[in-house]
């Protein structure tokens, strides 16, 4: 009845809120409620009008939640962090071409590793299956070399006089 009926209530819930990733989490909720209370739809009644009914429920708490957690920010702190972020985007290319190359001075298998885990998106698990190690000296080593590249990238901008 759920897979028969998906799009007329998702529609439903695009429709009374702002954004499809509010849709997409009031829809998983919507689904997990009609789960739990299954037991409750009269079979021979309506299936699509019970859900949309459940789902306006959701919707309106979700629209409370939103109005009580709602902070606006004053034209001024926009300006304040836009002046923050562009002072720091300057900085951010400065840093990787530090971070670059302390990569690039790390022995092979750590610089394996790196790109394993950063370039790959590899979890810890499949690095130590890949590698044949256990998972906790994946864990060890991984966080040895960030730390080595972190105090290189230190090093680099307190040289230049940037830290």
């Amino acid at each position: 009845m759920l897979m028969n009926n998906e799009k007329e209530i998702y529609t439903c819930i695009l429709a009374m809120v702002p954004n499809m990733w509010d849709a997409d989490d009031i829809m998983q909720e919507v689904i997990l409620v009609l789960w739990r209370k299954f037991s409750e739809f009269r079979p021979g009644t309506n299936f699509a009008a019970w859900a949309k009914a459940i789902a306006r429920n959701i919707v309106l708490k979700h629209r409370e939640q939103k109005i009580k957690s709602h902070v606006s920010l004053s034209d001024k702190v926009v300006e304040l962090l836009q002046q923050d972020i562009e002072a720091l985007s300057d900085q951010i290319d400065v840093r990787m071409q530090y971070m670059q190359d302390c990569v690039d001075k790390l022995p092979d298998q750590h610089r394996q590793l790196i790109y394993m885990r950063y370039q790959q998106n590899y979890t810890s698990k499949q690095i130590a299956q890949s590698v044949g190690r256990s998972i906790h000296a994946v864990y060890r080593i991984l966080i040895r070399i960030e730390q080595a590249l972190l105090r290189c990238v230190r090093r680099a901008l307190a040289e230049e006089g940037l830290l």
